[in-house]
């Protein structure tokens, strides 16, 4: 009997129930956060599995809490799960992939880039949730974006940050987003050392917004063989309008 999704409830993070809670860094906080409750649940099961199994066939899971609340049973329905990521170097030692096809319309005029549409494949292994894990790449997507376009860090002669708030530091808003926007998590894919199957999404999407950068240069090359100049260029990141309209 599977549990219904509405008999389960998450909460946030508190450190008088987990007081040494490990952190998400390396976009492993699904996996992690997945694992430890997997182990929590098992606890529990194996608490419950010969009071199940002495009910017979027909024993229903709320019938089984109940009767484990009984007297002479009292078995406890609570258990903590710690899943230390780093110590399971097999399950986390792997390679992500992924692909992007990026469309960019470049005003040679002001270097102004416009991102036409992006198309994103990425994999997953086995999505532990489809709708969040294509919200994550896409928004690690355009986090790139404002890497390799737009955000850039100036400083003043006394070493000073001046770009030190959004009217100077420019992150990517909706108008800098791809107009049309397609992600798709690859197809079976299982991924037999991950947890659940899955790979981490997160992070990792963030470098396919060099296809974009890429795409920018194909521009450049285009303006420059029409207006005869040759030779070899350096597109440094972020190619913001200026460094764009140098070259």
């Amino acid at each position: 009997e599977s549990l219904p999704v509405t008999n389960i409830r998450i909460l946030d993070t508190q450190s008088n129930v987990q007081p040494n809670a490990s952190f998400t860094g390396g976009s492993t906080g699904s996996e992690g956060t997945v694992q430890a409750t997997r182990i929590a649940c098992q606890e529990i099961v194996e608490r419950l599995r010969p009071l199940k199994e002495s009910m017979g066939e027909e024993a229903t899971f709320a019938g089984v809490l109940g009767a484990s609340q009984a007297m002479g049973n009292e078995i406890s329905l609570q258990a903590s799960g710690f899943y230390l990521k780093h110590a399971d170097g097999a399950a986390h030692s792997y390679h992500n992939w992924g692909v992007a096809l990026t469309l960019v319309e470049l005003d040679v005029l002001t270097g102004e880039v416009d991102v036409r549409s992006t198309d994103i494949i990425y994999d997953c292994g086995r999505s532990l949730n489809p709708a969040i894990d294509i919200g994550q790449a896409e928004g690690a997507f355009v986090m790139g974006l404002g890497m390799v376009l737009h955000e850039e860090l100036s400083f003043a002669e006394d070493g000073a940050l001046v770009s030190d708030g959004t009217w100077e530091y420019k992150v990517p808003g909706v108008g800098q987003a791809p107009r049309e926007f397609n992600c798709t998590l690859l197809h079976n894919s299982d991924f037999e050392r991950g947890i659940l199957s899955s790979k981490a999404v997160g992070e990792p999407p963030l470098v396919l917004a060099t296809s974009a950068l890429m795409a920018v240069r194909q521009c450049v090359n285009a303006a420059r063989s029409d207006a005869g100049i040759e030779g070899f260029y350096e597109l440094g990141t972020p190619a913001t309008c200026e460094r764009i309209q140098a070259l």
